[in-house]
């Protein structure tokens, strides 16, 4: 009988330990070799290295078996939460890998609506594929391993079922959604009630600062809504009038004092809140559900216009900042 339970969220063991090992052995093969290039700080950079594939996913559209995918992020032993995109800290890798042994990491993949084990099971075995490398996760009370299509001799493979049943056992870390956004909201907004999120244009990141949470959250669902609209449609990015962006924005973590920020207008402030019309709402909570619908051409038409008034406010604060940026990095290279 199939086992009906249900998760919504996906939780991928990160072996550090295991790659703080493989990496360090492969430092030692190349000094035999001759290369005497090496980093200052190997398991700082070994981390770093494992964690790269994982953040640069775009785990909407791994596979479409478990619905729609609201956010991934990167959690630490103590508790510390990063939304995949975000940068995360040398002091934070640092602090890990001093420990002896290396605690895991954990990518947790969070899901609109829970999914079955056998859809969960489908999404990650494409994970493992696009990935490259086995995947371990827990979901649902169990632990899985996905193998993936890579050839693993008999050493490997031990390790992986090793992970697996660590991973089955480290339960403080099997995170709720609810705690996990909880977590992560936490370290995102300061004492005084400004919150941050972090939004791509023109593949430059941004972190975007904002009086309160609420209104952070507004811009955040807005961008959300405008992705969707476009998902649910034939039509390209650029042919919406939309270019240079492709995900919604996301909470992050406030930055470090005097790190670069941008304020953008929030939507419920911009006309009474008309940025929401375009989604035929007045905020969030009332805009229009496009999940697997059909968008008629002149609603679209007209939700299109309407978005676009805002759109382009924004993207013109976001790309006068992304020259800034780049003359800033030009005249770093010069020196």
């Amino acid at each position: 009988m199939p086992d009906s339970s249900t998760d919504d969220v996906i939780r991928v063991r990160i072996d550090t330990q295991g790659a703080i090992a493989s990496f360090v052995a492969m430092l030692k093969e190349q000094a035999a070799a001759g290369e005497t290039d090496a980093p200052a700080n190997p398991p700082n950079r070994a981390v770093f290295r494992e964690l790269a594939p994982y953040r640069l996913v775009e785990y909407e559209y791994v596979d479409n078996s478990v619905g729609t995918v609201e956010g991934a992020y990167i959690g630490f032993p103590d508790g510390t939460v990063y939304a995949v995109a975000e940068l995360i800290p040398e002091e934070a890798v640092d602090a890990l890998v001093v420990s002896q042994p290396v605690a895991p990491l954990y990518v947790y993949v969070v899901l609109k609506v829970a999914a079955s084990l056998a859809e969960i099971d489908r999404y990650v075995a494409a994970l493992a594929s696009h990935i490259g490398l086995p995947q371990v996760a827990v979901a649902a009370g169990t632990a899985r391993i996905h193998w993936g299509d890579a050839p693993l001799d008999d050493e490997t493979r031990h390790r992986i079922e090793v992970a697996s049943a660590e991973a089955l056992s480290e339960t403080t870390r099997h995170f709720t959604k609810e705690r996990l956004l909880r977590l992560h909201a936490g370290r995102s907004s300061l004492p005084d009630g400004r919150a941050y999120a972090q939004v791509t244009y023109g593949f430059i990141r941004h972190v975007v600062e904002f009086p309160s949470a609420s209104e952070r959250d507004d811009f955040v669902a807005w961008t959300d809504k405008l992705c969707e609209m476009i998902a649910a449609t034939a039509a390209t990015w650029e042919e919406f009038g939309v270019d240079q962006f492709f995900r919604p924005a996301h909470a992050c973590n406030a930055p470090p004092v005097g790190a670069r920020t941008v304020v953008l207008p929030v939507p419920g402030a911009v006309e009474g809140g008309r940025p929401w019309a375009a989604f035929g709402g007045a905020d969030a909570a009332t805009a229009k559900n496009y999940g697997g619908t059909a968008v008629e051409e002149g609603e679209l038409r007209r939700s299109v216009a309407i978005a676009l008034e805002y759109w382009r406010g924004v993207t013109a604060v976001l790309a006068r900042e992304n020259a800034a940026i780049r003359q800033v990095q030009a005249a770093k290279n010069d020196v």
